[in-house]
């Protein structure tokens, strides 16, 4: 049982569909290795999947104590599979950067998919679906100088420039990141329905979409160690305020927060402390 703050009423949760839950965020984290193992083979790097994996856990572990979604995470990736694998940290960096690019196209289905199936305003959303479709053919057909044009203003980005157009002309690995990543989305928003049945609450699709979609825009803006506060406070101000009672609205969060933030960090903390973590933790520091 959840008990809401100050609140007399329990909310019960139920075992099996949490457990359901539980099993899509750690699918998740087994696609991003999947990713990361074939965008480093873009690279040149025969990395195993066990590696990428413990990688990815690494990260999430690091991600939790440190300001801003995925900033230090990532960097503990690098200097993880540069220790196991012989990835210099340029390459490893410029794995994660073309990640993340990719990650933009089936983010952008979601934005689409949220404004077309809830339109607040029907001109402002077909303005919205026009400029991102707009924007991602831009993308693809400008990428290189797009990619010139950043190299210039951002020393990361200076640093894998050719690796990263490099990337972009093998077909295979691109194929297989977007499809991972739109798998991981879709099973960020299965996650939802789930953590709503739960709590005995059968959330329309539409609504697991805006709280998938919230849940990221939270984690990007967000400047505290794991997006404590702001997250939380997101969350359930976006369900008060589309009608949602605050008891239910309170534990559907903690809900979410406790995979998210404790069992998957927990996880990569424990493999963290057993693959050589003080070793990674003073290269970090």
């Amino acid at each position: 049982m959840i008990v809401g703050l100050k609140q007399i009423e329990l909310v019960n949760v139920r075992l099996i569909p949490f457990i359901l839950a539980v099993i899509t965020y750690y699918l998740s984290v087994f696609l991003f290795a999947i990713r990361w193992k074939y965008v480093l083979k873009g690279l040149g790097y025969e990395v195993k999947l066990l590696d990428s994996l413990i990688g990815v856990l690494i990260g999430l572990s690091i991600n939790a104590i440190t300001p801003m979604s995925r900033a230090g995470g990532e960097m503990a990736r690098a200097l993880w599979i540069k220790l196991k694998s012989g990835v210099s940290i340029t390459e490893a960096i410029a794995s994660m950067i073309y990640e993340r690019i990719l990650e933009g196209f089936p983010v952008a289905g979601l934005l689409l998919s949220a404004i077309l199936l809830i339109p607040i305003h029907r001109r402002a959303s077909e303005t919205l679906a026009f400029i991102i479709i707009l924007g991602l053919m831009v993308f693809i057909l400008r990428y290189e100088e797009i990619i010139e044009l950043l190299s210039k203003r951002i020393e990361k980005i200076k640093e894998c420039k050719d690796r990263l157009i490099m990337l972009r002309k093998n077909f295979q690995i691109n194929i297989i990141a977007i499809s991972t990543s739109s798998a991981v989305w879709m099973l960020d928003i299965l996650r939802f329905k789930l953590l709503g049945l739960a709590i005995n609450l059968s959330f329309p699709w539409k609504m697991t979409l805006v709280l998938s979609i919230s849940n990221l825009i939270l984690s990007v803006i967000s400047v505290t160690p794991g997006g404590v506060g702001i997250v939380e406070g997101g969350l359930i101000g976006i369900m008060l305020i589309l009608g949602y009672p605050k008891e239910v609205a309170l534990s559907l969060t903690i809900l979410e927060r406790f995979i998210s933030l404790i069992l998957g960090p927990g996880t990569g903390a424990v493999v963290l402390s057993m693959n050589g973590g003080l070793k990674l933790w003073k290269a970090l520091k």
